[in-house]
């Protein structure tokens, strides 16, 4: 335990055995790289001013938990080479990779900033995301959660200038909001992709892109799923449905507005609006119309008691797939097609000749009782 500012004027080695620590309670400063080597003991790091700067590199290698209470700075590389506990980053500035592998990784509210190479953070568990993670230029960012899952704050952001960022987690991912000039690729591979509470835009990319959820849905009603991805395609898996929906989704997929679909959905498919959910009776479950053309408009026809006589034609949405075209005899020589709601949707669940009327002939007298 070190209570006292430390200061480093070469390469410097700690090592503690068995189930002793190495605690530091005040700054580290050094020119040289650190190399910290526990068993199953923690390492702390909680100095109140500047945590670790600027070292070269900052190698970790233990079994128990890692905290980076403060800001860490290295020009060079914050590397954690093994470890099967949790590990708390709370802010850094790496100047070469940032490599944590671990059993659990939590960034707490500090935000972490990598300028000279890749972000690749391995947790064998979860891992919670409450800052935001930077990597510059063309660096990559990939998060992994093996056996659990990512969950990012609604305030939690993850950029990079054109690398590819990878999101991949053994159960459910929440997002907060991902965004690079590249592509975004995100699975769920026991889960869901979910939007955080509060977040913005979750999926912002300049080129082709993924959400999949392998045992799950891809946003919900009420929580969709927003993405800006411009230009690019971007394909969706979703494989289980809540309340009738496997995918929802807003915002923008550019050239096209189009979702590309990796596979067929249990539910519904829904992106800037939903499609009715038809059911025996038309006009229940409309859900979100998102518009609305020619083919699915009834137009009804209303005479208004005045003079002179007055008709309103009014119109109403009904999906296409309960809509029945019916001839119509409009004149003796002429036929014309109009749109009809059929006595029973589907069809098949009319009883015998429920939908069957005769009309009287011409030699009947429509008024008559037999006629009727």
């Amino acid at each position: 335990t070190y209570t006292d500012a430390v200061a480093l004027t070469g390469t410097t080695t700690l090592t503690s055995s068995g189930n002793q620590a190495i605690t530091f309670n005040n700054t580290v400063n050094g020119a040289q790289s650190l190399t910290l080597n526990v068993g199953t003991g923690n390492i702390a790091i909680t100095g109140t001013v500047g945590g670790l700067t600027p070292l070269t590199d900052m190698t970790v290698s233990n079994a128990g938990n890692v905290t980076f209470g403060n800001n860490v700075t290295t020009t060079g590389n914050l590397l954690q080479s093994a470890g099967t506990g949790i590990t708390t980053l709370n802010g850094a500035t790496v100047g070469g990779n940032l490599t944590l592998t671990t059993g659990a990784i939590t960034l707490a509210t500090a935000s972490v900033s990598v300028t000279g190479g890749p972000i690749v953070l391995t947790a064998a568990n979860s891992v919670n995301q409450n800052a935001s993670l930077t990597a510059s230029g063309a660096n990559p960012v990939s998060v992994t959660a093996t056996g659990g899952a990512i969950t990012m704050a609604g305030t939690a952001t993850t950029t990079s200038g054109t690398g590819a960022v990878t999101y991949n987690a053994g159960t459910n991912v929440t997002l907060g909001s991902l965004s690079t000039g590249g592509g975004v690729n995100v699975s769920a591979n026991g889960g869901s992709v979910f939007s955080a509470a509060g977040s913005g835009t979750n999926l912002t990319a300049g080129a082709n892109s993924t959400l999949q959820a392998f045992n799950g849905v891809v946003g919900t009603s009420v929580a969709p799923v927003t993405v800006n991805v411009n230009p690019g395609t971007l394909s969706i898996r979703a494989t289980t449905a809540v309340a009738g929906i496997s995918a929802f989704l807003t915002g923008i997929v550019f050239p096209g507005n189009a979702l590309t679909l990796l596979n067929v959905p249990p539910g519904l498919v829904c992106f800037n609006g939903c499609p009715i959910i038809v059911s025996n009776n038309p006009f229940a479950n409309f859900g979100f119309i998102p518009s609305f053309n020619r083919d699915s408009a009834i137009p009804w026809y209303l005479h208004e008691p005045s003079d002179p006589p007055i008709v309103s034609v009014l119109s109403m949405y009904i999906p296409g797939t309960v809509v029945a075209e019916a001839v119509t005899d409009v004149k003796s020589n002429d036929q014309s097609v109009a749109r009809e709601i059929p006595p029973c949707y589907p069809e098949s669940a009319c009883k015998p000749g429920a939908s069957v009327l005769t009309a009287p002939a011409d030699e009947e007298d429509s008024e008559l009782p037999a006629a009727k």
